[in-house]
This record gives C-alpha cells, structure tokens and sequence, in this order.
C-alpha cells in the first residue's frame, strides 16, 4: 500500500468544525441519553477513537457541542445586529425566529442548551461548565439586543433575564405541543413590555 493510500485510511485528529457541528446536530435531535457514541461517529464520518482522541468521553463531546451551540445562536444575533440597531426590531426578530423554529416539525425538538439544563446539570463537571456557559452567553446576547443602539438602561440587565426566561418557556410550551400561534402570541407579549421599558 502507497504511502498516500496508508494516510488516507488513517482517522483524522483534527476538527475543521464540521465534526463537532454535525455531533451537535445528533445530541440535539435525539438528546444525550438517546445517543451513542456510534450514532455520533456515523453523522461525523469520524471513527469512534478519532472522537475520543478529539474530544475525550461522551459528556466532553456534550460540553463541546454546547459551546457549539452557543456559537450558533451568537451568529445569529451578530447578523440580526447587522441589521438592525433598534433595541426592539433586534429582539422582535430574534424572538419571533426562535418561536418560528420551535414551532417547525422539520426542526430538531426543543433546544439543546435547556435541555442539557433540566436534565444533565450536576452530572459532570465538564457538561456542567458548558452549562453555564451556554446560558450565560444567551443571556449576554439578550442584552447585545437590548442595547443593539449603544445605548445602556437601568433595566436592561433584568430585561435580558426576563427575555431569556421567556425564550425557556417557549422552548417548554413548544416540546408540550404549543402551535405557531400560541408561542407568537407570547412573543408579541414580550415585544410590547421591551418596547416600553425602551422608551
């Protein structure tokens, strides 16, 4: 066997980020407990010892699927700020995406960082770091929303706690069956209290 051949056959040690986004596309689908690490290895065309020469155990690939998943929802408000610098557009277009998607059957269910938090937290000290810092990171991007004109108000930092709660909820009425409609209507709820704590 040629030498090139020889190196083509060998799994890769190294992650370009295709790997980790499609492990995070599995653990959300199908969740932790519903997934092996031979599930994982298929969606990533990565052998099973690539993964652990990667990422280590299976909480470790959870962690950095995590933090994966934050870099997403981080994109998204980057491009919504793009956009848009009007606190309420900002969070208006935010808000009403995530209901859209949460509300889409073609979507993975739910959301992985709330999902992680009801039911891994305290399971490992790796998964509950990445916890922490998934849900630390949406509720900064709230207030990136909320302060989307430069501007900085006193009830901004409530407000981003309240916006991320909201999002919780939603992801809760949405895994329960809540319509389209149902999770809008609660959104424009939301919109209408942002809009006037920004005047």
């Amino acid at each position: 066997m040629s030498s090139q051949n020889s190196q083509r056959g060998r799994p890769a040690i190294s992650d370009d980020g295709s790997i980790i986004e499609a492990v995070t596309n599995v653990l959300w689908k199908s969740g932790f407990s519903g997934t092996s690490i031979s599930d994982l290895s298929q969606a990533s065309g990565t052998s099973r010892a690539s993964l652990y020469k990667l990422y280590g155990d299976k909480y470790a690939l959870l962690a950095a699927a995590l933090d994966c998943y934050a870099a997403r929802f981080d994109a998204r408000v980057s491009g919504t700020l793009r956009e848009t610098t009007d606190p309420g557009d900002a969070v208006e277009t935010t808000l009403r995406a995530s209901a859209d998607r949460l509300a889409d059957p073609s979507a993975p269910n739910g959301c992985l960082r709330c999902r992680a938090t009801l039911e891994l937290k305290g399971q490992s000290p790796v998964v509950d770091a990445a916890i922490d810092r998934a849900n630390k990171a949406f509720e900064a991007n709230m207030l990136r929303l909320l302060t989307a004109d430069g501007g900085a108000r006193a009830t901004d930092a409530s407000m981003a706690r309240t916006l991320t709660a909201i999002v919780n909820g939603l992801v809760i009425m949405a895994e329960a069956g809540a319509s389209r409609e149902a999770l809008q209507d609660i959104v424009s709820g939301a919109i209408t209290e942002v809009r006037s704590r920004l005047k």
